[in-house]
């Protein structure tokens, strides 16, 4: 399940005091739940800073809602996946009052989308080499078939094979030899 936390900044520039459940997820004592933005930034590994930083510029410059999904340090040195939404706040004036929003640790869900991914890879893999064993094997019955077909034909014979209507199915060369001597472009089709 899901943990989800709200989290309000009163500026980009002052320490926010994260309420008890973002603390949590923050990896935030209960004796020292503040932050500043700057310090988040530093827990965002530096992989996704860039993305999260753009993220943030952009939805500031459009009045969008912020939305971010990005890597998060915890102070313990753990690596958890966050989910974070939000919005700026304005007077009608456009001054920035506040930045309020969720944060939602995902990490269970990309931890089995990974898991996934490999399983899948796995997958493909194992099909991969099925294929090329059938591929081969069905190689090895059509070599046999042609040798079983030459052996069948050098026989002096007639061989045959009907299905059940009577129809002719299959002939050998001597079958053909006997039957209809005039007709080795028939032989040559089948």
């Amino acid at each position: 399940m899901a943990k989800i936390g709200f989290w309000d900044l009163p500026s980009l520039d002052t320490v926010a005091t994260a309420p008890p459940r973002a603390a949590e997820i923050m990896g935030l004592g209960p004796k020292d739940p503040t932050y500043t933005p700057a310090q988040y930034m530093d827990w965002v590994v530096p992989e996704d800073r860039a993305a999260v930083l753009e993220e943030i510029a952009r939805s500031r410059a459009k009045g969008d809602t912020y939305d971010s999904v990005h890597r998060f340090r915890l102070p313990s040195g753990e690596i958890r996946w966050f989910h974070r939404r939000g919005h700026f706040k304005r007077t009608d004036d456009g001054i920035l009052l506040h930045v309020q929003g969720i944060v939602v640790d995902i990490t269970l869900e990309k931890e089995a989308e990974e898991s996934f991914k490999r399983s899948r890879g796995e997958l493909d893999i194992e099909v991969s080499e099925r294929t090329a064993d059938l591929q081969k094997a069905l190689n090895g019955v059509r070599v046999a078939e042609k040798h079983l077909r030459e052996l069948v034909d050098a026989l002096p014979v007639m061989i045959w094979t009907a299905n059940q209507r009577g129809e002719f199915t299959n002939q050998n060369q001597c079958w053909y030899d006997y039957l209809q001597p005039d007709c080795s472009e028939a032989r040559e089709k089948v």
